[in-house]
């Protein structure tokens, strides 16, 4: 088998409703999605859905990068050598891993298609037959996100994510009225976005121990691990480091100057499905357990991170990839469903979705 093309959608898609963290405030997302084309006819398909402030990759920067240096050094390739490839990938740029996720992902999806096996049975196969998933909440007034939260607990969900960053008594009033709105059936975690310094999350997290917080999300800036020391020594509520993470020394690092305590992966973020697990099991070795998942994008992405989620032993559940729920569409002919907060392991083969391309043609746009 033979790759014979790679073809690259940029798409937008509005969310349900405006969505404001402290990176950024959104209305809409912009998606790029591949399609992998074979002599065989079995077409691979990917995704990545770059979120502002957070990503180190724009849509347009996704583009460049695919056709001055990654497309060339895929096409013609046996598709089962994905290892190679994604060294290829590498040796041809550095870094840019939103965009070698892409296709690395849809290298796996041909894989499955062509065995006819879902993509997790490729890494050892089930470890757990559906994934908990979180509900989240966006910065807003206090009677919106108690609202909020009431919705997602009527839902089955029975852990919340708090985006965070509004200012240290907005955001403690937020979580306080959450958590006596709904007692303690639930958990809470919080995610600042690197909205603080070390001395305010203190501060911050100081005021917020006593509301039984599972864990905060990236506090301080992702470069200022001495800082992520200083607040672990100062507070109790543990720490998760997301932006900062991209390769395995980031977890090196973080490890060696005692910056955390979880580490969340993603996909897209990691540079792909297989480095994603590498990153794992390497958290595994220093016994720091990983959440998956990212917040905002469509179902393709979301199952690779499923896929991954599923194959894997270290992970600390619920996980995040719930972000087609913050869309209004998608472009896959069956949407990513979750019930009582849960998602059901996908059963089809390669990452088991499949494009509607009338969809694909309704939100394409250029770059």
């Amino acid at each position: 088998m033979k790759i014979q093309e790679i073809e690259m959608i940029p798409v937008r898609i509005p969310f349900k409703k405006l969505f404001r963290t402290s990176h950024s405030a959104r209305t809409h997302q912009e998606s790029v999605i591949v399609k992998v084309h074979t002599d065989e006819r079995i077409v691979g398909i990917g995704n990545v859905d770059p979120s502002p402030g957070y990503s180190a990759e724009s849509v347009s920067e996704i583009k460049k990068v695919l056709e001055n240096h990654l497309i060339r050094v895929v096409v013609g390739r046996d598709p089962f050598t994905i290892s190679m490839i994604v060294d290829s990938m590498d040796k041809a740029i550095s870094g840019y891993y939103h965009s070698k996720a892409l296709i690395e992902m849809a290298l796996y999806d041909i894989v499955g298609k062509a065995l006819y096996v879902p993509i997790y049975t490729l890494f050892g196969g089930p470890r757990i037959d559906k994934i908990p998933v979180i509900g989240w909440i966006m910065i807003g007034s206090v009677e919106e996100n108690v609202e909020e939260a009431k919705d997602w607990v009527s839902q089955g969900f029975t852990t919340l994510k708090v985006k965070i960053g509004k200012g240290i008594q907005e955001d403690i009033d937020r979580v306080a009225a959450i958590r006596a709105a709904l007692g303690d059936k639930i958990d809470i975690r919080i995610d600042a976005n690197e909205a603080y310094s070390p001395e305010e999350a203190i501060s911050l997290l100081t005021g917020l121990e006593k509301y039984r917080i599972a864990y905060c999300e990236q506090p301080i800036a992702r470069s200022n691990l001495d800082g992520f020391y200083k607040i672990r020594e100062a507070v109790d509520i543990p720490i998760t480091s997301d932006e900062g993470i991209l390769t395995p020394q980031d977890i090196i690092n973080v490890v060696n100057k005692r910056a955390t305590d979880f580490i969340r992966v993603k996909v897209m973020k990691n540079g792909g499905i297989y480095k994603t697990m590498s990153m794992i099991n390497l958290a595994e070795a220093f016994g720091i357990r990983c959440i998956i998942g990212h917040g905002f994008g469509l179902t393709i992405n979301a199952l690779s991170e499923i896929h991954v989620a599923t194959a894997s032993k270290n992970i600390f559940y619920p996980s995040d990839m719930v972000g087609p729920l913050k869309m209004k569409d998608d472009v896959v002919t069956e949407r990513l469903q979750i019930k009582d907060g849960c998602i059901a392991i996908p059963q089809k083969a390669g990452l088991g979705a499949t494009i509607d391309d009338e969809k694909l043609n309704q939100y394409k746009i250029k770059i």
